[in-house]
């Protein structure tokens, strides 16, 4: 396992990969870098209750509807890829919302079949992971 920072080279390698598949699967992944981590969540627009009550609330009023009817983004976070030094062989740790961490020991959950050690293996699986 490599233990030093992710090359700039590779960071702007795995940024491309993320906006290719992001671009042929209509996806918002997104990553951030920090030492030998790349962290991969996906921004997700979601209608919430809290919406639903607000839009209807301004319907009523008579106020304009328009700023109430984007649905709020929200961030889901996948998990944390670990460099190797081999863009072909991440490491992966799942993040655990129960715990709130990262958890590279955790291999039983929905998707993790398409871990290939690729980063578009770990967005793959993001969908599965978390819908």
């Amino acid at each position: 396992m490599a233990k030093t920072a992710i090359p700039i080279e590779i960071q702007e390698q795995v940024k491309q990969s993320v906006e290719k598949y992001n671009s042929a699967n209509r996806a918002n992944y997104q990553v951030t870098f920090k030492g030998k981590y790349c962290y991969l969540s996906r921004m997700d627009n979601r209608k919430t209750i809290e919406a639903d009550v607000m839009l209807r609330a301004a319907k009523e009023l008579g106020l304009p509807v328009n700023l109430f009817n984007q649905a709020p983004t929200v961030e889901t976070k996948i998990g944390r890829l670990e460099w190797t030094g081999d863009m072909g062989k991440w490491g992966f740790a799942v993040f655990k919302y129960s715990r709130e961490t990262y958890d590279a020991d955790e291999w039983m959950f929905p998707g993790s079949d398409l871990l290939d050690g690729t980063i578009e293996g770990a967005m793959k699986a993001g969908h599965k992971i978390y819908p």
